[in-house]
């Protein structure tokens, strides 16, 4: 793959009989050079959950594990936009910590 160019595959497929959905992680990746002569490449993985209609191809069903990967990685992009790294963790740090709290205090009322 020349350099540039960027390539997919989805792996880990499952699916749920019964259940109407399934699972996948689509990998995106990506060659590049750094320091303008080490060829490197870079792997984006998303792991991603889709309903599954009646009587859909494995096709349609790749399809569909595409097109919500993509859509995640827009929402996480979306929500990373103009956020420092620092403050991207500082947010999930505090998320986590109020997580921890509210779980305490229902610990503490069940007791």
């Amino acid at each position: 793959m020349p350099v540039g160019e960027e390539d997919f595959t989805i792996t880990d497929v499952n699916l749920f009989d019964g259940g109407g959905f399934a699972y996948g992680t689509v990998n995106f990746d990506f060659d590049d050079v750094l320091l303008g002569e080490v060829d490197v490449s870079h792997t984006v993985s998303v792991k991603v959950r889709i309903t599954v209609p009646q009587g859909a191809t494995v096709q349609g069903l790749n399809q569909a594990l595409f097109v919500k990967a993509i859509e995640q990685l827009r929402h996480a992009l979306s929500k990373a936009e103009g956020r420092t790294a620092q403050e991207l963790l500082s947010a999930a740090f505090a998320k986590a910590q109020e997580e921890q709290r509210r779980e305490w205090e229902e610990d503490e009322r069940d007791r």
